[in-house]
């Protein structure tokens, strides 16, 4: 590896690479090749110490620096080779030092070298925190994603994290408002009614990011400008979606009587809901109508919803002639 010519010193490197094991006096070497002036020398050297279980506080040391390294193949070995391993708290430091660096693309890099380390330091995790006050939404996202990560959180961080649920960025309020949701108990969230819009839209899109669900699935809890968009999503709901997201949809609905009336009380074309209940019903759940003691009443597997709406009872006929008047039953027999 003391070879002058450089690709002579990138072979010799390159037949370490397969090495989970190497001995100390090659692991120093490689970390001084860290430093080279040829970035494919660099490069093949941090893929080397990557394959490494076991790295001395020096190297890691060396390695970090490499988070500013002019090369992206570089920047981004030193990102892997970081993330992979439990760190010293020197080194964990080491890396929070540059969230603050002048250059975006390395504040990235030091926030995905963190992405696996779930149980950060108390003056790491506030170094994170200073950076939710960043002027740039994709590093605050990263700032709350890292801190979403941490198995626990003090009172003043998700203080902190709440404060984000007003950030200009729908990103960012949607994964503060996911943090919140995983760290506080639904009875004491107590979610912005403009936020609860924003979840319920995402979810219109068709978008479900996990981990807000049981916030709509406390139906009981959501204002009626949130129930009335995600009435709007029922009316446009098509059983092709994916399934995660047609059983959260049919949960939400099984729970509010509320929600039930807004969605069949629409003057909407009720055809094509109808048809994606009778869909679910054949496949996942239990979907039955019936009229009892003049009153409408949905059945969603073990739940009963009676209800004031329109009657689906025409479109099933239509969709279902052999259907019997009686009971009303949304899936073939």
């Amino acid at each position: 590896m003391n070879n002058e010519d450089p690709n002579v010193q990138k072979l010799a490197i390159y037949s370490l690479q397969q090495k989970s094991s190497l001995p100390a006096e090659i692991l120093q070497l490689l970390g001084l090749k860290l430093e080279h002036e040829d970035p494919d020398v660099r490069e093949a050297a941090i893929e080397a110490l990557q394959r490494q279980s076991l790295l001395s506080e020096t190297i890691l040391k060396l390695v970090v620096e490499r988070l500013e390294d002019e090369d992206y193949r570089v920047r981004g070995g030193a990102r892997e080779t970081l993330s992979s391993s439990p760190l010293p708290t020197k080194i964990l430091l080491d890396i929070a030092t540059r969230l603050k660096h002048p250059r975006p693309v390395v504040q990235l890099r030091a926030f995905w070298s963190l992405d696996r380390h779930t149980n950060l330091p108390g003056h790491v995790v506030q170094k994170v925190v200073e950076m939710l006050r960043h002027d740039m939404a994709n590093i605050r996202l990263e700032a709350i994603m890292c801190l979403g990560r941490q198995t626990s959180l003090p009172t003043p961080v998700l203080q902190e994290i709440e404060a984000q649920l007003k950030d200009d960025s729908p990103q960012v309020v949607l994964s503060a408002a996911k943090v919140l949701s995983n760290r506080v108990s639904q009875e004491e969230l107590n979610l912005p009614e403009t936020v609860l819009q924003m979840i319920a839209r995402y979810f219109q899109d068709g978008a479900l990011m996990r981990g807000l669900e049981d916030i709509l699935l406390n139906p009981s809890r959501l204002p009626d400008s949130v129930l009335m968009i995600l009435s709007s999503t029922f009316r446009r709901f098509s059983g092709l979606r994916d399934e995660q997201y047609r059983h959260v949809l049919i949960s939400i609905l099984r729970q509010s009587r509320k929600l039930a009336t807004m969605v069949f009380n629409s003057h909407d074309d009720l055809r094509g809901l109808v048809e994606s209940l009778i869909y679910l019903s054949t496949s996942v759940h239990h979907i039955a109508w019936y009229h009892y003691e003049n009153k409408l009443r949905l059945i969603i597997d073990d739940t009963i919803i009676d209800y004031e709406g329109k009657c689906p009872c025409s479109i099933i006929k239509m969709l279902h002639p052999d259907q019997p008047d009686y009971g009303q039953k949304l899936h073939s027999e």
